[in-house]
């Protein structure tokens, strides 16, 4: 007879928690992605795309409005909103290099920002790529709901620099996920102080700097022909939501602060409502973008118990930038 098989020992533990570091890189985004998106929805009525951050309260889930961006009309982007496409075209040689990497990569301007690379910064690198991926499902569900045509189809004469992409064109994708990315970038580099907000000269300094490379990142794209000023104006204010958002749900600990049901109460600048009036009469290339944001209380969230697996990757994050500080008077 051949050699029997070796018993096997009961009970197995079966539900001990996996090891999500031995996974695959793919694997691992796909487990954060859908962590991440339980969390948000995008409802829409008419010309207006509401935000929502979606809270478990006991059997049912509460949808909380964080931000509503109204679309503009045909008769808002006919006129300075186009000549300032056409006036943004005198950049285009200075800005063309930039301009095609940028159609595909974001995140190496940000961390050449940061003085990171993909082997010391294994995991705020995968961080980003992941909660890129959640921003571009929400901007994208944003942009196809609401379908404001691109600058060429108002006039042939845009003659647009690059391929004009098929989906609508506002709010700005580039835009969205620039401020986000620099939204995220600022948070990280806090992380590398000892204390619980580091050198506030330190911080608003790098702030400013992310924020300056998000905006021309953004402008980049009306500098190509493809996106109007109001476009970015609106990718600003979602980027800078969402990044709020995907902060609290990774962290989601103590300094979590718990807010009303009431909607209402979850809200920027009072109401959460993007102020497109304004927008509309900013060109964003060189305009100061912080009153876009500045003053808005940050964004309160009932707190669920979060998900092992995005708290584990937010500390690996934080562990990560105390070994390699970035460079800073300390």
């Amino acid at each position: 007879m051949g050699d029997m098989p070796h018993p096997i020992t009961l009970p197995l533990d079966i539900r001990q928690p996996a090891d999500i570091g031995i996974l695959d890189p793919s694997r691992r985004a796909e487990l954060y992605h859908a962590e991440l998106t339980k969390a948000l929805r995008v409802s829409i009525d008419g010309s207006t795309a509401t935000l929502e951050r979606v809270v478990p309260i006991g059997d049912f889930d509460a949808r909380l409005a964080v931000l509503r961006i109204s679309a503009p009309t045909s008769a808002d982007l006919a006129g300075a909103q186009l000549d300032w496409v056409r006036f943004a075209a005198a950049q285009r040689f200075d800005r063309l290099d930039e301009i095609t990497v940028q159609l595909s990569d974001l995140i190496s301007a940000f961390t050449a920002l940061a003085n990171m690379n993909p082997t010391r910064s294994r995991y705020v690198i995968e961080f980003l790529n992941v909660a890129l991926s959640v921003c571009a499902a929400v901007e994208h569900q944003v942009k196809h709901a609401l379908n404001v045509p691109r600058p060429v189809a108002f006039s042939a004469t845009i003659q647009p620099m690059i391929q004009t992409p098929n989906h609508g064109s506002y709010p700005s994708g580039h835009a969205t996920e620039a401020f986000f990315v620099a939204h995220l970038m600022t948070e990280l580099y806090a992380q590398q102080f000892t204390g619980p907000d580091g050198p506030a000269n330190a911080i608003d300094d790098f702030r400013h700097r992310a924020r300056r490379l998000a905006q021309r990142i953004a402008h980049n794209r009306t500098v190509a022909g493809v996106h109007f000023p109001v476009d970015s104006a609106a990718g600003c204010m979602l980027g800078d939501t969402l990044a709020k958002l995907v902060l609290d749900h990774m962290r989601n600990d103590d300094t979590a602060t718990p807010v009303d049901l009431e909607p209402a109460r979850v809200a920027w600048q009072g109401q959460a409502q993007f102020d497109l009036a304004e927008a509309l009469a900013s060109d964003f290339g060189d305009a100061d973008v912080s009153g876009l944001t500045a003053g808005n209380p940050d964004l309160g969230v009932l707190t669920p118990t979060a998900a092992p697996i995005l708290k584990t990757l937010w500390q690996d994050c934080v562990n990560e930038m105390a070994r390699h500080p970035i460079g800073a008077v300390r």
